[in-house]
């Protein structure tokens, strides 16, 4: 028993690029320059190679000054900047969260050390209610 085979039409996916070099104020005037020269120059590609190639839209840039990348306005990096400073918070409200449980602990601690004094007691009253708080924000932040 022999399988059938099968002819397949595979297109691969690759970058180009086109590099200008613009004098500017700003990286924002920088990359506003290169788009419109970007745009002036409408890339294209010869004879022999579009037979077998196609250019798509451009859908960001690298902006560098003095070798170094200023910016990278790809969607990729816009959605890495994203997720960094969601992870900072996260990362930010769990140490808000450690700490008050921290508090909590230390007055535990204490209460079971000294006896129940009504300062004690209100003072850990205050600190379960903030990690609490700060629990149920946590909560809702994570909730899509």
């Amino acid at each position: 028993m022999s399988k059938e085979v099968k002819r397949y039409e595979v297109t691969v996916l690759l970058d180009a690029s086109s590099s200008y070099t613009v004098e500017a104020d700003s990286v924002e005037a920088a990359e506003h320059a290169a788009w419109e020269a970007h745009d002036e120059a409408s890339p294209s590609l010869c004879h022999q190679c579009s037979g077998s190639m196609d250019l798509g839209d451009a859908y960001g840039m690298l902006i560098y000054c003095d070798g170094n990348e200023v910016t990278d306005t790809t969607h990729d990096a816009r959605e890495i900047a994203d997720l960094r400073a969601e992870r900072d918070a996260l990362l930010a409200e769990r140490d808000r969260m450690s700490t008050a449980l921290d508090e909590i602990g230390g007055l535990c601690r204490a209460l079971r050390q000294g006896g129940p004094d009504p300062m004690d007691l209100e003072d850990l009253s205050n600190a379960l209610e903030q990690a609490v708080d700060l629990a149920h924000a946590a909560l809702q932040g994570a909730q899509p």
